[in-house]
């Protein structure tokens, strides 16, 4: 499913540099959420099957740091690309996708060969594998009406559009409210994405840290929960800051603890049910954000609601399906 999905969102990307209008454009980014939409389901159902509860944080703050990296590279390369060659050659870079599937199919090769067998998944073999008042046999839909998984809907939901809120809108509000062009985007504006790597980083490895020493796995995940979620506290008053730095100081700080507090809170999805569910769990949990967040990303006109349409695919597309397999013995690709 990886390089279906690799192939599809390459393809998408590059169409949109081809649009001729605001409805292919929606058209096109549409397809790119099917595309991307399957992604992050399957990896978390991954990283619950191949990592412990000691390193499944680590595992999800390194993903979510490649996630980092492909958005701090963005402002800058998209500038670049954009002031040389006109904004449809951005599009382009979605050819990247096909660079990454060799290095894909070989390391493919090399978990066969080493393991016997494609879905090897070590993690599952572990006596402390589940989070506690996990109950191994209940269905999808015994999860979904849980209270705990109810309470990390509503934290995700409020989390992930503050998310969406820096995504969209931190180059425009220092280029429109702190008088950056287009060239100061370029060399300041992943600055507040690098500190948003070092937080997912950050943060996985103190509560894995805190699980190994003993403090049990819903306390870890709590307390960095809580220390991560201070930190985004400072975002609030950026929009009063003078200067031109200072407040992208205070967003870079937020971000940190945003992704500090992302790292640990899907990671903790991935400990609510038993691993045949984590996929389509996640995915669900990814809805509330989703809505949220096109309000976040385009205004209330006929054109943003258009853009809207398009923003609920981005996303969701293929999460539900693509991470809905069988529990042992089905193949994962």
């Amino acid at each position: 499913m990886f390089p279906l999905a690799a192939i599809f969102w390459g393809v998408a990307n590059m169409l949109c540099g081809l649009a001729s209008g605001i409805v292919s454009l929606c058209v096109f980014r549409g397809l790119l959420g099917i595309g991307q939409g399957g992604f992050y389901p399957i990896s978390m159902r991954a990283i619950s099957e191949w990592f412990s509860n000691e390193n499944r944080a680590k595992a999800v703050g390194v993903l979510m740091c490649g996630i980092g990296v492909g958005t701090l590279l963005t402002s800058p390369v998209a500038a670049w690309i954009t002031l040389h060659y006109g904004w449809r050659a951005a599009f382009m870079t979605g050819a990247l996708a096909f660079v990454l599937l060799p290095f894909w199919f070989w390391a493919h090769r090399k978990i066969r060969a080493i393991y016997g067998t494609p879905d090897p998944a070590p993690a599952l073999l572990a006596k402390d594998r589940r989070a506690p008042g996990v109950v191994p046999g209940i269905t999808v839909r015994e999860v979904l009406f849980t209270r705990k998984f109810s309470m990390i809907l509503g934290a995700r939901a409020m989390a992930d559009i503050v998310w969406y809120f820096y995504l969209f809108w931190i180059p425009g509000y220092f280029q429109e409210a702190r008088g950056f062009d287009l060239g100061m985007v370029a060399k300041l504006i992943w600055i507040p994405f690098f500190c948003g790597d070092i937080g997912s980083i950050a943060g996985a490895w103190a509560s894995s840290s805190l699980v190994r020493r003993g403090y049990g796995l819903t306390f870890s995940r709590k307390i960095v929960l809580v220390a991560s979620a201070s930190c985004c506290i400072v975002g609030s008053v950026a929009t009063y800051a003078p200067s031109q730095y200072l407040p992208l100081a205070l967003v870079s700080l937020a971000v940190f603890g945003h992704l500090s507090w992302g790292s640990n809170l899907h990671t903790v999805i991935t400990e609510t049910s038993p691993e045949r569910h984590v996929a389509v769990v996640y995915g669900f949990t990814g809805r509330g954000p989703d809505a949220g967040g096109r309000h976040c990303a385009t205004p209330d006109r006929p054109r943003g609601r258009l853009v809207r349409i398009s923003a609920g695919v981005h996303g969701n597309g293929l999460g539900f399906p693509a991470g809905h397999r069988p529990a042992a013995g089905g193949r994962q690709n």
